[in-house]
């Protein structure tokens, strides 16, 4: 469903297998709240260029739709 969504909004993204990845795995781990708790799938991590940044987990349209409204204001 979240890729869904951001297709619906326009949203570029890139999609990273972690279950391909243990590397990969490691690091979407360290940008959670809690990198010791269960991990769910997807893990969206948004870098906005400037510093800023956004990571959630599970289905969230509330936060693709702040994103899409804070891309639409750039």
């Amino acid at each position: 469903m979240t890729k869904v969504v951001l297709d619906r909004e326009g949203i570029e993204y890139v999609v990273v297998r972690i279950d391909q990845d243990p590397a990969t795995l490691e690091y979407a781990k360290s940008l959670l709240d809690d990198p010791n708790g269960p991990v769910t799938a997807p893990i969206v991590h948004v870098d906005y260029g400037d510093g800023a940044t956004m990571t959630w987990t599970d289905f969230r349209p509330d936060r693709i739709k702040r994103l899409s409204e804070v891309l639409s204001a750039a």
